[in-house]
């Protein structure tokens, strides 16, 4: 069952390095795809949300691993909100930039790290 946390990990990640990718001027991400802005910030609430609600809810999760998969998710749906609510933190919390992104890529891989090292 730890193999969930890993996948959320890989989708954290992803959603840390999408800017980066969609940002540059190579354009690797196709413009269909947020790469930041209001639905971008939303589909990391939404991949959090999946790690809390996966967290809360599987009854295979007991001890650590709740704890681990539901921390996951709550930094995650933290990450997406913190833009939205800028105005209400200290400057030097970072709410978007590479910064937030690498942050975000942070917290997928505790998650990876997790899942891989507990499986099995």
């Amino acid at each position: 069952m730890k193999i969930m946390i890993t996948i959320l990990g890989f989708l954290i990640v992803l959603a840390g390095v999408v800017p980066f990718l969609g940002d540059s001027g190579l354009k690797i991400i196709p413009e269909g795809i947020p790469t930041s802005g209001t639905l971008y910030y939303g589909i990391i609430i939404v991949i959090g949300a999946i790690g809390i609600i996966y967290g809360f809810f599987n009854h295979m999760l007991l001890g650590v691993e709740k704890f681990v998969t539901i921390i996951v998710g709550l930094m995650t749906v933290f990450g997406g909100v913190m833009p939205f609510i800028a105005s209400f933190l200290p400057e030097t919390i970072p709410t978007s930039g590479p910064l937030h992104s690498g942050i975000i890529v942070v917290i997928g891989l505790i998650g990876i790290i997790y899942g891989m090292i507990s499986v099995g």
